[in-house]
């Protein structure tokens, strides 16, 4: 098997030129999608094929850390403090 140079567009579209009759395998690879192959492509003399592929998303991770600590709030009582000493000024 031997690779063949291809020729993007603007619009995603790639063109293989001058390839000989016979059997070909395409794959499309691109990084965070899933490799898709078509296996069983013949092309014959004066062959000019249009081959659709979809990409569908590949496995990602991602890794989420979240740290709690003590509440700012007492979000269990509903208590007052009110303390008649105490006495802030500010």
């Amino acid at each position: 098997m031997r690779d063949a140079v291809s020729i993007p567009t603007a619009a995603g579209e790639y063109y293989l030129l001058n390839l000989p009759p016979g059997p070909y395998r395409l794959e499309i690879e691109k990084p965070g999608f899933k490799k898709v192959t078509k296996p069983d492509v013949i092309l014959h003399v004066q062959d000019v094929l249009a081959i659709d592929f979809e990409l569908t998303l590949g496995s990602a991770s991602e890794t989420i850390t979240v740290e709690g600590g003590a509440p700012l709030v007492n979000t269990e009582s509903a208590v007052v403090f009110n303390h008649p000493q105490l006495c802030l000024s500010g």
